[in-house]
């Protein structure tokens, strides 16, 4: 039996950069044969990672005939020059007090990342070191070394050739011109749905035939708590386009990947907020679409239940977000292990935030109007907000133009 846990982030504490530029490494404490090799197997998912991959799978394999435990912390090494050396733990980062137990048979998978150690992630030879059962135990695995650098088993889409066929094209799932997905496919996507469930970083490579018999692949990838879709229709005429969403939802006809945390208007009472979505999944394409969409319901059910965010808009880079809340006026900017909320005053009691965007990596525009005003054309307010300055530093009106959804599909 394979079951996923929840990632719980190891630093969240962090206030500060994670990561220095030099490296302050120390020889490794341990030999060959401080590693056990008996009663359970840790194992990382891909032998070799691409430099871009943020999170990393890791599996817990109970081996023996007992009840093993472990906890979520680990440690990380790197090799140089045939020696291993600890990664230093950033100053503030701390481990969440959380067991786990894994009965005789039993698989576990959870995931690890770089953010709580002070190092500056580069090419090389590593391994992830954990105390299962109490014993220690070690896997190995590569970061952009040699030709087959993968992210979550797959190269990136400006390393596969244009003359690739639709069905030369390795993926999770596949949909004909018929428009109708592979069964082993299927089964595919719920496990991805699974592991997005439990916060563990995962990929979905999807590929569409278009007109003529031409691919579309489409590239879902979850780390960091948001997804990025990498839509490529090159082989159509057209280009490699990226797009950050936080959530995935759906209205029972299609799944959609979007801003917006929830379709209901339930859960917004009242508040107006313009988002983006994309029809990632389509009813008519799946035998078991009950399954798909259920599981998705789950996510938003789940979701609501633990956050208070209605919206959440990525900087194009990944590096920060900015949530919206029921309160109209209040906004939150984050980074990694690091929050800043405001309240916006000059807009009076009754204005609401509307529509967040990004112009660069590190400056938002918020827009904003008359709580309750219809969606015609209006009179509203600007205000841009600098994070590196974390502060305001222009404010104005403009015209909005307000749509609750813009859609967008295969």
């Amino acid at each position: 039996m394979r079951r996923w846990l929840v990632w719980m982030a190891a630093a969240v504490l962090l206030v500060s950069s994670l990561f220095s530029c030099g490296e302050d490494l120390t020889p490794s404490p341990y030999g060959e044969g401080d590693f056990a090799q008996e009663g359970a197997v840790l194992s990382v998912e891909h032998e070799q990672y691409d430099k871009s991959v943020e999170s990393f799978n890791y599996i817990v394999e109970n081996t023996g005939e007992e009840e093993i435990s472990f906890g979520a912390e680990y440690a990380l090494e790197v090799e140089r020059n045939g020696q291993w050396y600890a990664l230093p733990l950033a100053e503030n980062a701390g481990w969440n007090e959380i067991g786990y137990v894994a009965a005789p048979g039993e698989v576990w998978e959870n995931s690890f990342s770089f953010l709580p150690y002070r190092y500056t992630v580069s090419d090389g030879h590593y391994r992830l070191i954990k105390e299962i059962g109490g014993k220690r135990y070690c896997a190995e695995f590569q970061i952009g070394v040699g030709e087959e650098q993968v992210r979550y088993g797959y190269r990136d889409l400006e390393r596969l050739s244009l003359d690739l066929k639709a069905e030369e094209i390795d993926c999770d799932l596949r949909i004909d011109a018929a428009g109708r997905a592979d069964q082993e496919g299927e089964a595919r996507l719920q496990e991805f749905l699974g592991r997005v469930s439990g916060g563990n970083g995962d990929m979905l490579r999807i590929v569409s035939t278009a007109a003529g018999g031409r691919p579309v692949i489409y590239d879902v990838i979850f780390e960091n708590g948001h997804f990025l879709l990498r839509r490529d229709d090159r082989r159509c005429g057209g280009t490699i386009q990226d797009r950050r969403y936080s959530f995935l939802i759906t209205d029972g006809e299609a799944v959609y990947l979007s801003d917006r945390a929830a379709l209901s208007e339930e859960p917004f009472d009242g508040r107006r907020i313009s988002t983006e979505r994309w029809a990632l999944l389509h009813r008519d394409w799946f035998a078991d679409w009950e399954a798909v969409a259920s599981l998705v319901e789950e996510l938003t059910d789940r979701r609501l239940a633990d956050s208070v965010t209605l919206a959440r808009f990525w900087s194009e880079d990944g590096t920060y977000w900015v949530d919206l809340s029921r309160e109209g006026l209040d906004y939150t900017v984050s980074t990694k292990g690091y929050g800043m909320s405001r309240t916006i005053t000059d807009w009076g009691e009754d204005g609401e935030i509307i529509a967040v965007r990004w112009e660069s990596p590190t400056q938002l525009r918020l827009f904003g109007g008359p709580r309750g005003a219809g969606e015609e054309e209006q009179m509203g307010w600007y205000a841009v907000f600098d994070v590196e300055q974390e502060q305001v530093v222009v404010q104005g009106s403009a015209m909005l133009s307000i749509e609750q959804t813009q859609n967008g599909g295969q």
